[in-house]
């Protein structure tokens, strides 16, 4: 909420000066014009939450791969963390953390007994799910289905595609979804390019 603070304090300026210029009383200016940009960034800020699609949440399907991985039950839910962490320290070093991109945690979702995320439409093999984006603090979190966290390099691929999601919501970039039929075949089985933010993925 950055921006409302951002807004009061501008707001905050232009009346107190505005004040001083038109003779009124400064304190009643400085807090008549906080209180106005305030307000008028708020509303913008909610316009562009719910215009950009931030509220809703996005995933990452098994459909999304050609390879075959296998589920394991018995490797722990510490082992899964562990790897999270893992690939996170390696793909966002402390020098570049994963919270400059909109991330605010990546953990291990709850699995059910294929190793995929245990909630969706029925069917839907989902390997990663990034939440809606919070409205206060603009940040999503991530989770990760048991499968994924199993195998570094699907993990990977899932927490660059999901962390693309998160960056594209936290820059106020709304997903378009394309209409396929103006793609040629091969495009359109794969699935890839189905919203500008898939497209710009692949790039």
């Amino acid at each position: 909420m950055s921006t409302v603070a951002n807004g009061a304090l501008t707001g905050a300026g232009t009346g107190g000066i505005t004040a001083l210029i038109t003779g009124q009383n400064f304190l009643e200016g400085l807090w008549k014009g906080a209180v106005i940009g305030g307000g008028v960034a708020a509303i913008s800020y909610s316009i562009n939450y719910f215009a950009n699609g931030n509220y809703k949440s996005r995933s990452f399907s098994a459909t999304n791969t050609n390879e075959d991985y296998k589920y394991d039950p018995t490797i722990s839910k510490e082992t899964m963390q562990s790897n999270i962490n893992d690939i996170q320290n390696n793909l966002f070093p402390k020098e570049d953390p994963i919270s400059n991109y909109g991330v605010a945690q990546n953990t291990l979702g709850p699995g059910n007994s294929e190793g995929y995320l245990a909630f969706g439409e029925q069917g839907q093999k989902l390997l990663g799910f990034a939440s809606p984006q919070n409205y206060l603090s603009g940040k999503t979190d991530i989770l990760y289905s048991p499968l994924s966290a199993q195998y570094k390099d699907l993990l990977g691929l899932v927490m660059v595609h999901e962390t693309g999601h998160a960056y594209l919501n936290m820059l106020g970039i709304a997903g378009v979804n394309i209409t396929r039929n103006k793609w040629d075949r091969e495009i359109l089985l794969s699935k890839k390019y189905d919203t500008t933010d898939h497209k710009s993925f692949c790039k």
